[in-house]
């Protein structure tokens, strides 16, 4: 769930930068269809970077090191009667999720089942659905009227406008936008960023509508139809903004064609955030650290790859049994309900002492110290060798903290496999001093 709060957060921080974006380079032009284009794609980069993870390098989970399986503490550990942050905010998100879904589901049941009960008549062509409920609005390619204007003029241009709305699929939009209000319901301006969407919709069909219609008919028009507005999450309504608002984008002067330049730092913007959030930066692997004949080996030299790499007295399946009676699972963490893998870096010297252990990635609450302490304390190992010589090897490890409910059944099976313990091959040289980050995905 921690991963989930964490790709929400970025998704949120898509929004804010695109949205903001568009409200100070784009919102006052009048491309709208390249402004419906550019919410639609914000919308669906918020809804999909985030969940996105691509590998630009050879990293991989073989690479990490010694692994270590889960660390698994029972469930009634936990306080029964005290309630984790992450349990908390869970069920906020969820119940704010599944209020919005209930309500995109309804408005579309209640849409069809008007639909089905309308009376269908034909104007011009056109098939009509008429029924007391609607107001002029659209629906896919349903147009829908509470009746047909007794002015042939006025329904001519009624049903022009709410045609165009079907044709260019704003309904479609209306359906992404639910979607992702679904999933950020609580950014503060969804609201605003559908307000502006909605509008957008109505700009376009009247700007089509203006092809046929002259500008001062057409907004008289608009100020004699003013119809009792229907809230509705999928229709688009005749005069869903105000009618003022309309008028006078019709009589703003077009936007010049070089002004459609703006649009051109969205597409780096769009790029820099999916470098940002949907890959993290890549360590290049360095190839095995073979030495040749008559090069001197440093003393103080430390190697990822050796011929013979260290071994713990008594084989892994001891290392596996030494961890699992001395690490406990910190207090703090039972209380908090903190789970997550702890990454260590740590050398085996010459001699087979563990020196220079440090945290890669952590996930707090005593957990990082917890494997640390325990690391610290390891015994002696048989230190590696290169060329026959004993040499200074550094290692990785990943221990993972679990709450689960199969204390005892779970724990049988953490005596490692050798499966899980990679050759010298598969190790990193870390002769730079910046450390790689065994998390690091691309």
């Amino acid at each position: 769930m921690e991963n989930l709060f964490n790709n929400l957060l970025e998704g949120s921080i898509i929004l804010l930068v695109l949205y903001g974006f568009y409200k100070l380079m784009l919102s006052r032009l009048t491309f709208f269809s390249w402004n419906r284009s550019y919410l639609i794609s914000m919308l669906l980069a918020a809804a999909v970077l985030p969940f996105l993870s691509f590998d630009w390098g050879p990293t991989s989970s073989e690479l990490l090191g010694y692994q270590l399986p889960a660390v698994t503490i029972g469930e009634e550990s936990v306080q029964k009667n005290e309630w984790s942050t992450w349990q908390i905010l869970s069920m906020f998100y969820l119940a704010g999720t599944v209020l919005f879904a209930s309500k995109l589901l309804w408005a579309f049941a209640r849409t069809m089942v008007l639909i089905n009960r309308a009376k269908v008549d034909t104007f011009r062509g056109k098939r009509i659905h008429i029924h007391p409920a609607f107001s002029p609005a659209s629906f896919f390619g349903f147009i829908l009227l509470p009746s047909i204007p007794e002015d042939e003029e006025q329904a001519n241009t009624i049903v022009l406008h709410e045609s165009i709305h079907a044709a260019k699929g704003h309904s479609i939009d209306l359906i992404i936008f639910q979607i992702v209000r679904c999933m950020y319901w609580f950014f503060p301006w969804m609201s605003r960023i559908e307000a502006d969407l909605r509008e957008i919709h109505e700009f376009e069909a009247d700007q089509a509508v203006l092809h046929i219609k002259a500008p001062k008919a057409y907004a008289q028009m608009l100020l004699n139809l003013l119809y009792e507005e229907n809230e509705h999450l999928l229709l688009n309504n005749f005069n869903q903004f105000l009618t003022k608002k309309r008028i006078l984008m019709m009589t703003q002067a077009k936007s010049k064609l070089i002004q459609k330049l703006r649009f051109l730092p969205a597409l780096p913007l769009i790029g820099l955030l999916f470098m940002a959030i949907a890959c993290e930066e890549s360590q290049e692997a360095i190839e095995p650290a073979a030495v040749e004949t008559g090069t001197v080996l440093e003393a103080n030299e430390v190697f990822d790859v050796v011929e013979e790499s260290p071994t713990f007295p008594g084989g892994m399946e001891a290392w596996g049994k030494f961890m699992m009676e001395n690490l406990e699972y910190p207090a703090l963490a039972k209380r908090m309900g903190v789970e997550g893998t702890v990454y260590l870096v740590f050398e085996i010297r010459t001699d087979g002492s563990v020196q220079n252990v440090e945290i890669l990635r952590g996930i707090g609450a005593g957990c990082d110290e917890e494997a640390m302490r325990v690391v610290k304390k390891s015994p002696n190992w048989i230190p590696g060798k290169q060329r026959g010589r004993k040499v200074n090897v550094r290692m990785r490890l990943p221990v993972r903290f679990k709450l689960g409910e199969n204390t005892v059944s779970e724990n049988r099976n953490l005596i490692p496999d050798r499966k899980f313990f990679p050759s010298n091959r598969q190790l990193l040289d870390l002769n730079s001093k910046r450390p790689i980050n065994p998390l690091d995905e691309c």
